[in-house]
């Protein structure tokens, strides 16, 4: 039995719009030094069972269960008074909830990670298919924290501070949507 794609909410800025005809990919070299030398480190913590399906850091698309999510980073990273003629946009991703895994990102958020939350975050993971069965989803910045509905046998954590859907291999073109684009311009950070 083939299972209904899931949908999940991907963000970036407008002048990466060029995903939706090209799909996403992952890219081994996003970000800052300093950020890929954390994401090679939370990549040698990944368990054999996750790295054998090709769910590692590296190998992955990033993506958020709701859409509220990325509406929320509108708010706290995009401003009025900006002036940098790069706004914030979301892309709906129709992904496989079997193939595709939630773990928890809050220490990656903060950008502090030890080896102990490498650990928490392998650890958190589970498919999307049972989180979407098992967890509610926060709908705003300050509670985006995802609490558990069904008290099953699955090994999870109660919640999550920071789903973060991870999706390995990337998503095909025919599978991405524009959802929207945030009003005003970045003001915080790079995209």
């Amino acid at each position: 039995m083939r299972r209904q794609p899931a949908s999940v909410y991907h963000i970036t800025s407008t002048n990466n719009l060029s995903c939706l005809g090209e799909g996403l990919r992952p890219d081994p070299n996003r970000g800052e030094e300093r950020w890929r030398e954390l994401e090679y480190r939370i990549d040698a913590e990944c368990p054999d069972y996750l790295r054998s399906q090709g769910v590692t850091r590296a190998n992955s698309v990033f993506a958020y269960p709701n859409v509220e999510i990325p509406h929320d980073i509108y708010r706290t990273r995009t401003s009025k008074l900006a002036q940098t003629g790069l706004k914030l946009a979301t892309i709906e991703l129709r992904v496989d909830p079997t193939t595709a895994y939630v773990l928890d990102a809050v220490h990656i958020d903060m950008g502090s990670m030890d080896e102990d939350d490498s650990w928490y975050y392998w650890s958190s993971a589970i498919t999307l298919e049972q989180f979407l069965a098992e967890f509610s989803v926060g709908t705003n910045w300050s509670s985006r924290r995802s609490e558990r509905l069904v008290h099953s046998n699955l090994h999870a954590p109660d919640n999550y501070r920071l789903p973060e859907v991870v999706i390995p291999h990337g998503v095909a073109p025919e599978r991405m949507m524009l959802e929207s684009i945030s009003e005003y311009d970045v003001s915080t950070g790079r995209w």
